[in-house]
């Protein structure tokens, strides 16, 4: 098998509007005149290019909500949505933070290309304690097309209160409400 190395120059015109245009390159491999079988191959590869320019915007809308129902000694499962609502492509990298009192885990987001308009549901799953907590995801993403633009979301808490909890308080509900019962029936007796 022989090798080539092909160099290719994209030259933008200067009068160029910004934002992002997808092309592809297509080099087309043709048999040779001493070849017994006539088979061509195709190569094609997708380039991605952002012009700068004044009518450039960049733009991403993120929120994270949870898509499960909290179980014990299991994940917690949420959905981040990420929306490009730019005229150029974003090319994500980032970081997602499980937080509060019974958590504190970190996942990250690793190149996700994101069109402009498109919409991408980032699924999260992260572990949490059997404790009660007040969980809070954040998200912070950034660029990394060259721009540099960072964003976060946080989303809005969640509780999680384990069965036993539950189950401890209504204990300690009933327990006062016995003992209020009980002083009121004993000053009831005595007067």
């Amino acid at each position: 098998g022989e090798r080539r190395v092909l160099r290719v120059s994209i030259n933008v015109p200067a009068d160029a509007a910004g934002g992002s245009a997808l092309a592809a390159m297509v080099v087309r491999v043709r048999p040779t005149a001493s070849s017994t079988v006539a088979v061509s191959t195709d190569i094609t590869q997708l380039v991605l290019l952002t012009v700068q320019g004044p009518e450039a915007q960049h733009g991403l809308r993120m929120s994270a909500t949870p898509t499960s129902q909290f179980r014990e000694h299991s994940p917690l499962s949420w959905e981040l949505r990420l929306r490009n609502t730019g005229n150029t492509h974003l090319l994500i990298h980032g970081s997602v933070h499980l937080h509060g009192w019974g958590a504190d885990q970190r996942t990250s987001i690793h190149s996700l290309v994101l069109f402009p308009g498109a919409e991408r549901r980032v699924p999260v799953q992260l572990g949490v304690s059997d404790r009660p907590s007040r969980i809070t995801l954040e998200a912070h993403v950034q660029d990394a097309g060259g721009v540099g633009r960072a964003w976060s979301a946080t989303s809005s808490p969640v509780w999680l209160i384990p069965w036993w909890s539950v189950v401890a308080i209504a204990a300690l509900l009933a327990g006062l409400i016995w003992r209020i019962l009980v002083i009121r029936r004993a000053n009831a007796v005595l007067w």
